[in-house]
């Protein structure tokens, strides 16, 4: 289907805003948490500081705060109550070990959410791709009064079917958005890509579920009404299965009593949030604070504790005094390096000491205690910081690496399926980088390197065209450096010509004209992503003249005559169908038969002859 129709038949994403807080909430029936707690003024900020602190209480209300929705998300992409539970205990363990890498409170949501992404995501992966019906039995019905319980049946297994055709990542992002509430930067954090593309997949999944959905509605609602549409489905029982959505839309478009019902379906994004939450179980709390190992505060012995204030104030006079050259314990604070020019040169990052990189399994200093700036000596114990008049030269900061590329723009066209950029590094520091996409029809390799300073690598990009529908396709690789971030834009285009399915000729063979049968009847059946724009009949006589027909549409069937022909011999035939897109086929030829008149006892009996 063309991108176009599907963006002109779309809504605003902000008008198909489903906000979470209005569907029902579905609890487990063990005791309630700390919510009331929650809602007498204990805020995040102040629960995030004391869990920081070591407060296994302020914890335990950050849990009751995210909970429910991290378990809620989690069920919705496994659709096993089961595995949600495991998922959600090992989402808030690893949280409590990671608490200190949270560097704004206001981040605290999405980095739950993202944890939660990452850690249902490899789950999917280690069982293989998840089957649309799992667990469906479990979702409550929805309390709706006034409605038929087999209609709420129905509906909630359309939601569950439709949804499950998308790609792990898909639902993800659709969950989060439409069924948890993130948006814009929120959602892009967790997604671990830019605003922009995420905005760019999101409306793309928001058109692919508008037309499955309804689709499918049409097809559940109308098959027994419409004969077109009862063979195109060919006795599913109004069941749409993958590869059946397209040509479904393609009748939608062409049936005017189907189009009506398309219209009047009810929108899927109401759909979609129609099953209410599924809080976690109780016993998952109590699992996760007999895990949970919170940081510890580290304050000097003997000194008062801190307060958030306390610190903002001390780091930032020491950003003062570095920016004013000023004496600091025992070294200097060097000056920044000035940043590398050059086209596509990213702002680099000066390394001041010549560590190894950190390991994922060594997490950085807790937010309540600011690790040492670079540069500055930490005091032994009893040690004042104060200056102590020994100036010494700073060591000369070593050159950073700086990244550079053969191309931000990739540009497969219609037949390429691979490109490869190159990735330099213009600097003399090491450069390391990781490159992701979020769509599974790109694939990068590598996915990850180290670039030496003066050298280079090559990125690899393969495109599946077969998992994409026909028309544009764009995505941005995102590359992530010690050196800064940049995207590379991929683009390309999906051309498919039309797919002659069947074809048939009949009578055969011909008399020559003034005789019956003197003409056949040639039928076909045409399929095409964007629609069928045109067949015609071309065919040459056994006089060598050529000659040609359009042909005519009823239902999905394409129609001509053939003849009459006033010699007799053989006639070639062919056709020639052309899409919405341009994109044309044509078969290969069949030969007809055309006999002379003869007696009435040589006349040939009229028999079909399928092409």
């Amino acid at each position: 289907m063309p991108r176009e129709a599907r963006s002109s038949a779309r809504q605003p994403l902000h008008s198909q805003r489903c906000h979470p807080d209005r569907r029902e909430v579905v609890r487990a029936p063990e005791e309630p948490t700390m919510e009331a707690q929650l809602d007498q003024g204990v805020t995040r900020d102040a629960l995030l500081d004391a869990a920081l602190s070591g407060d296994r209480a302020s914890f335990e209300g950050i849990y009751d705060r995210y909970g429910d929705r991290i378990h809620d998300f989690c069920w919705s992409m496994l659709r096993d109550r089961d595995a949600a539970a495991v998922a959600v205990r090992d989402i808030f363990v690893i949280a409590a070990r990671r608490l200190g890498r949270l560097h704004r409170h206001s981040s605290l949501r999405p980095w739950l959410y993202a944890i939660a992404r990452r850690r249902v995501l490899r789950r999917l992966r280690g069982r293989g791709r998840l089957a649309g019906g799992r667990d469906v039995a479990q979702v409550p019905v929805l309390a709706t009064d006034g409605e038929d319980p087999v209609d709420k049946r129905a509906l909630r297994d359309l939601v569950w079917s439709a949804v499950a055709e998308l790609p792990d990542q898909d639902r993800a992002l659709l969950d989060l958005h439409l069924r948890q509430g993130l948006e814009g930067a929120e959602l892009a954090g967790v997604m671990g890509v830019g605003t922009e593309q995420a905005a760019e997949r999101l409306a793309y999944v928001h058109a692919e579920v508008e037309w499955a959905v309804r689709g499918l509605l049409v097809a559940r609602l109308g098959w027994r009404d419409c004969e077109g549409l009862a063979t195109l489905l060919g006795g599913r029982n109004g069941r749409l299965t993958s590869g059946t959505d397209e040509r479904i839309n393609h009748h939608v478009r062409r049936c005017q009593g189907c189009g009506q019902r398309w219209l009047a379906v009810v929108s899927p994004c109401a759909l979609l949030s129609a099953v209410p939450m599924v809080a976690a179980p109780a016993h998952v709390r109590q699992q996760v604070m007999s895990r949970a190992s919170l940081p510890s505060r580290r304050a000097t012995a003997g000194a008062p504790a801190l307060t958030t204030a306390d610190r903002m104030l001390a780091v930032s006079l020491l950003m003062l005094l570095g920016a004013s050259g000023f004496w600091v314990g025992r070294q200097l604070l060097p000056s920044p390096e000035p940043p590398i020019s050059g086209t596509l040169a990213m702002p680099p990052i000066t390394i001041e000491t010549p560590q190894p990189p950190e390991t994922p399994s060594q997490p950085p200093p807790p937010q309540d205690e600011p690790a040492p700036a670079a540069g500055i000596a930490a005091p032994a114990e009893g040690e004042s910081q104060a200056s102590t008049g020994d100036e010494r030269s700073p060591p000369p900061a070593p050159v950073p690496a700086s990244l550079t590329l053969s191309t931000t723009n990739v540009d497969l066209g219609a037949e390429r399926e691979r490109a490869d950029i190159t990735v330099g590094n213009s600097g003399k520091a090491a450069l390391e980088w990781v490159a992701s996409v979020s769509v599974p029809w790109l694939s990068l390799e590598p996915g990850s390197g180290r670039v030496a300073g003066g050298g280079s690598t090559q990125l690899g990009m393969a495109a599946d065209r077969a998992a994409l529908p026909e028309g544009p396709a764009r995505v941005s690789v995102g590359l992530r450096t010690n050196a800064g971030d940049v995207e590379v834009r991929v683009s390309l285009v999906v051309e498919r010509p039309p797919e002659v399915v069947s074809t048939r000729a009949s009578p055969s063979p011909l008399m020559v004209e003034g005789c019956e049968p003197a003409t056949a009847s040639v039928s076909a059946a045409v399929n095409d992503e964007s629609g069928v724009e045109s067949v015609v009949l071309r065919w040459t006589d056994p006089g060598g003249a050529t000659g040609e027909a359009a042909m005519t549409v009823d239902g999905e069937t394409w129609n001509a005559v053939l003849g009459p022909f006033a010699e007799p011999g053989t006639v070639t035939w062919s056709l020639a169908a052309s899409d919405a897109r341009g994109n044309t086929t044509e078969t290969a030829p069949f030969e007809m038969p055309v006999e002379p008149c003869g007696d009435e006892d040589d006349e040939p009996d009229g028999g079909d002859s399928p092409a």
